[in-house]
């Protein structure tokens, strides 16, 4: 009988990847139901009114999902899924405080269901509220997932999601579900995520978190 440690030992990757995308998915959409009925913002521009609805995207916004579970897929050790968990929870609970703190909701377009594509996007919009919207964490998740298989994988896999996460972001902006705003804050916060874990060495980012928890400490009392 297999101990903890070695099913852990043998699939670190898909134990990471599963519980990731359901603390993700799940504090997602308990932070929406909470949020529902409180005052938001809005940040639309004019170059958001002039993009044009497109339900057809919708398939390629779902596509998202398997990006956020493809990079697990690329730590070939536990400790490379260790390092990605610490990426991907900080990519996860730093838009919980911006839906929090500085919610936004967009609105969306009224429209007729009258084919599967239609039919699609309204189960997209029966999951999901119109809220969540700043940084967009479909965006942060897709650049993230991007970098770290560029980082870790073949070239030509990085490629082909890199430009799957510029679709991505364009996807969310024609089925209006995010502000351009929100793609770009989104963007930059997988990128900023990735170069703090990926690219920064060990020591400083030690040294970092040693210097914030001292602060912390200082300031309350202890």
């Amino acid at each position: 009988m297999k101990t903890p440690a070695r099913i852990w030992a043998h699939f670190h990757w898909l134990i990471t990847g599963l519980a990731l995308f359901g603390i993700w998915s799940g504090g997602y959409f308990l932070i929406s139901c909470f949020m529902l009925d409180k005052p938001m913002n809005a940040l639309t521009t004019g170059l958001d009114e002039m993009i044009p609805f497109i339900p057809a995207f919708s398939f390629v916004y779902l596509t998202v999902y398997w990006m956020f579970l493809l990079a697990p897929f690329t730590s070939p050790t536990p400790r490379d899924s260790l390092l990605l968990a610490r990426a991907y929870l900080t990519l996860i609970f730093i838009p919980w405080i911006f839906f929090i703190f500085f919610p936004v909701a967009i609105q969306r377009p009224d429209f007729d269901i009258n084919n599967f594509t239609m039919w699609t996007l309204l189960q997209i919009y029966r999951a999901d509220n119109p809220i969540n919207c700043f940084p967009s964490p479909h965006c942060a998740g897709a650049m993230l997932s991007t970098l770290i298989i560029l980082d870790r994988s073949s070239r030509r896999l990085g490629f082909m999601t890199f430009v799957l996460t510029f679709v991505i972001g364009a996807s969310t902006l024609m089925i209006k579900q995010h502000y351009i705003l929100d793609v770009i804050a989104g963007y930059a916060l997988g990128a900023a995520i990735y170069y703090f874990y990926y690219r920064m060495p060990s020591f400083e980012v030690q040294a970092h978190f040693r210097r914030v928890y001292q602060e912390i400490q200082q300031r309350i009392g202890f």
